[in-house]
């Protein structure tokens, strides 16, 4: 018989679990900048294309640039960070790296939300 998940006695150990692993997102996305790659940088793309298409300036990318999977979730969850941190003149910021950076937090947000969402599942398969 599985156990049965109870977020009364499990949720200490799950918050100490997405704590840890925050501490250890935050810090790479303060200096994302120094991490960006080829992956990356289209991630920062798609995230600036899907704000615009959110504003009515063009279609939303539904696939990752150059395959035919792997969809768009990431950067459109992303979107908003990049126009919050981006180098936008009407935001008065001027700093090429904030919208890194907001891309950073937004994958360490769904990183959190990841671990959420996996702890019960963890839990009740192995126990």
């Amino acid at each position: 018989m599985r156990p049965e998940f109870r977020w009364r006695r499990e949720w200490p150990f799950a918050l100490a679990l997405i704590v840890v692993a925050l501490a250890h997102r935050v810090p790479t996305a303060r200096y994302a900048e120094m991490f960006l790659n080829g992956d990356g940088g289209l991630d920062n793309l798609m995230a600036v294309h899907h704000w615009q298409a959110l504003h009515g300036e063009g279609p939303a990318p539904i696939y990752f640039y150059g395959q035919a999977y792997n969809g768009t979730l990431e950067s459109f969850f992303a979107a908003p960070f990049y126009a919050a941190f981006g180098d936008y003149p009407e935001f008065g910021t001027r700093d090429h790296g904030a919208s890194v950076r907001g891309m950073g937090i937004a994958q360490a947000l769904l990183s959190a939300i990841l671990l959420a969402c996996l702890y019960p599942l963890c839990y009740r398969v192995g126990g």
